[in-house]
């Protein structure tokens, strides 16, 4: 049984190993290849984007939410004064 268990933590720390120099050899070509460089940096310029225009949305529905309560509560006012003048 032990000897069982040896082979498998020696293949098992043969395939990590393999696992490590394929994501090696990925990196290198990533960064020797001017295509896959100019990629990286139109995906990484879109993520930004996505994020600047997200952010806009988020402030422009902020400041309509901002502008629909200030007009309920006019509205309100208005309600309130023409039922009950000063």
């Amino acid at each position: 049984m032990p000897m069982m268990e040896e082979n498998l933590a020696r293949e098992m720390a043969r395939m990590k190993m393999e696992k490590e120099k394929q994501s090696r050899e990925i990196e290198k070509i990533c960064a020797e290849s001017p295509e896959l460089r100019e990629l990286q940096n139109k995906i990484k310029s879109a993520y930004l984007n996505k994020e600047r225009a997200s952010q806009v949305t988020e402030t422009q529905f902020r400041k309509q939410v901002e502008v629909v309560s200030k007009a309920n509560v006019i509205s309100i006012d208005s309600i309130l004064e023409h039922y009950f003048p000063h």
